[in-house]
């Protein structure tokens, strides 16, 4: 249970695909598109979170922004489309869904709308851990992961904060689209969408069976004999790993993220 801090979390799970052969037409010719097939949807995501809604006592509606819709509603009008894909909010967080099928993955993504909110991020996502398609979870500062993977100097610029010291790189566009964009790249706290999971790190994190398979199974055994992690169980066959008992931040160290890192990733 966190409290003080403006934390989300992001759950991922494998999105299985087939090529539609007929594809579409650009031109003269003829590009194939990822259709999904297999994997947790939507709705069935939208399910879960609204049993869980209904387990902790949360009032039983969702805002979308511009009005309340009861959550029966927003569930019957999701079953209908197929689909559930704009963010909501309910009681204090808010909660989206995505796919990207190009990479073949899914996403859940679960925030806190008001940092004084206490969130037991457990409960939220052990459900979603008993998913056959569960590949990982971890919990970041949405502050913290937003200006660690911020490249435009005009978010910076927005808000009237310094960038002048950060390194900078050719966004490698040709011109008259090129210009600088902040470097990331060695940035403790980033993230990057891989084919099937994302390269992130947290301060908790929850590690499937799949997770290993597309990192490496011998980074398992390099987890399990690292000596710099506070707590680290494995049940079900999904690992769950404590670096620390808050998020990690601009205060945290550096080098124990990018040892996390270096282990899970290389």
């Amino acid at each position: 249970m966190t409290t003080g801090k403006h934390e989300k979390i992001t759950i991922i799970f494998n999105l299985e695909c087939k090529l539609d052969i007929e594809g579409l037409q650009i031109g003269e010719e003829m590009v194939g598109r990822l259709i999904p097939t297999g994997g947790l949807d939507s709705v069935q995501a939208l399910k879960i979170i609204i049993e869980l809604m209904i387990q902790k006592g949360m009032r039983m509606q969702f805002f979308d922004g511009r009005k309340s819709i009861l959550t029966s509603k927003f569930l019957k009008d999701a079953e209908k489309q197929k689909k559930w894909r704009h963010k909501v909010f309910a009681d204090g967080l808010s909660f989206d869904f995505g796919q990207l099928t190009s990479l073949r993955h899914s996403f859940v993504l679960i925030e806190q709308l008001d940092s004084d909110l206490s969130t037991n991020w457990n409960d939220w996502v052990a459900p979603f851990l008993k998913e056959a398609s569960f590949v990982q979870a971890w919990i970041s500062d949405i502050e913290y992961d937003y200006w660690q993977n911020a490249k435009d100097p005009l978010e910076y610029k927005a808000v009237g904060r310094n960038h002048e010291h950060l390194p900078k790189k050719s966004n490698g566009l040709p011109p008259p689209l090129e210009q600088l964009e902040i470097d990331t790249s060695n940035n403790p706290g980033r993230w990057s969408h891989q084919i099937g999971y994302v390269e992130a790190i947290g301060s908790v994190m929850w590690l499937s069976k799949l997770f290993w398979e597309r990192v490496g199974t011998d980074r398992l055994q390099q987890l399990l004999a690292a000596d710099f992690i506070k707590t680290l169980d494995l049940q079900n066959d999904v690992v769950r790993l404590v670096m620390d008992d808050i998020s990690f931040s601009e205060c945290s160290s550096a080098d124990v993220q990018n040892k996390l890192r270096k282990t899970l990733y290389g």
